[in-house]
Formats: structure tokens, sequence, C-alpha cells
């Protein structure tokens, strides 16, 4: 049995969460979520840096921004790792870090670490199909898979997994799909109801 320990509060630790639960469960672990540390199981405690010096567990000082700490401690035959964070990007990217060594190493083969970002701006470049500065075939293939919101959720779940933190887009001028000057109606070629749909998009 595994006790998961962590602050629920964040979306992005909830969001690392749900795949450690999922990492977890693939591996045969049986798991439960509690408010404070089970002597008697083994324990996951994602908790913040910031004063935390008990079971002899040893605080880098030095987290940046974004970075973490994996720390392990045994006592009676129970493993009890840390995620040690400043910040609940640190959080995530601590628990991405987990579940990738669970999947290669095993709950006991735990390596501790310290981890900060060598770079704060880790960002992919994504081609917008409309209004695009490249003319291509492809581009045409993938404008309704690029409108479809299921696409993105999907793809910042990639980006944040793989620890991309900026995502840009690409194209032309994009204005006449957000807006419809008052003083220059014919600015935009879509109708009320077109362009609602595509406030829709740009803001969901």
């Amino acid at each position: 049995m595994i006790t998961l320990v962590y602050p629920d509060q964040s979306p992005k630790i909830q969001f690392a969460i749900s795949k450690l639960k999922k990492t977890l469960t693939e591996l045969d672990q049986i798991w439960t979520v509690a408010l404070k540390q089970d002597v008697d199981t083994h324990n996951i405690i994602v908790k913040n840096r910031k004063g935390h010096t008990r079971n002899g567990v040893s605080v880098e000082p030095s987290l940046s921004s974004e970075g973490f700490q994996i720390r392990h401690s045994v006592r009676e035959g129970k493993s009890t790792i840390y995620i040690l964070f400043g910040d609940d990007p640190g959080a995530m990217y601590g628990i991405f870090e987990l579940c990738e060594q669970l999947q290669n190493r095993g709950l006991s083969n735990i390596s501790e670490c310290t981890m900060n970002p060598r770079f704060s701006f880790r960002a992919l470049k994504f081609n917008l199909p409309w209004s695009s500065y490249r003319k291509n075939q492809s581009f045409e293939i993938q404008k309704e898979t690029v409108r479809d919101l299921t696409f993105w959720r999907s793809y910042l779940d990639m980006m944040a997994e793989n620890r991309f933190n900026v995502l840009t887009l690409w194209s032309m001028h994009p204005f006449p799909y957000m807006i419809k000057p008052k003083n220059f109606p014919k600015a935009t070629p879509f109708t009320d109801e077109e362009l609602a749909d595509w406030k829709h998009f740009w803001t969901s």
C-alpha cells in the first residue's frame, strides 16, 4: 500500500497527481490518499520545501523557479519518497520525474535528485493553418484538427509532461479571426455568429 499526501488546491499538482495515480495502477501498486503520512505504509509526500527538515531529509536551499527535489528515506522497512518544491510548476515536474523513475526503476530503486531548469523559456512553435505565412497542402489537411479543443487539451498535456512551458502560435495577422472593428467592419470576412464561434475557440 502506498499513501499519497499532497496539496490539492493547485490544478498543476492535480494534473500531475492524476498521472502518478495512473502510473501506480499500471504497476499494480495499491494506493490511497490521506492528509498526513501513514507510518504503516509506503508514502509519497508532495510538500513545499520551506521549513521541511523532518525525518533527516536534507533540503536543497538553491531550488529555482520550477525546480524540485526528490528525497527518499526508509524507516522500519517503509519507504517515504518526498517531492519538495518551491512553486506549483516545480511540484508538477517533480511528480512527472517520479512517474518516469517508477516506470523505469520501480518503487524500491528511486534515485534522489535535485533539478532546476536550465532555461526558463522552453517553447514549442506551432504554425496555424489559417492566414499562414506558408502555403502547403498539409495546412489544409489539419484545419479541422486544429479547431478541435480536444486536440489542444492533449497537446498541452504533452507539453507539460515534456517540460515545455510556452506555446507560440504562428500565422499572419490574426485579428480578423478575433475582432470586428466598428470603423472597418469589412476587415473581417466572418458573420457575427462565425466570429462568436472563433471567439469561443480563442478564449477556451
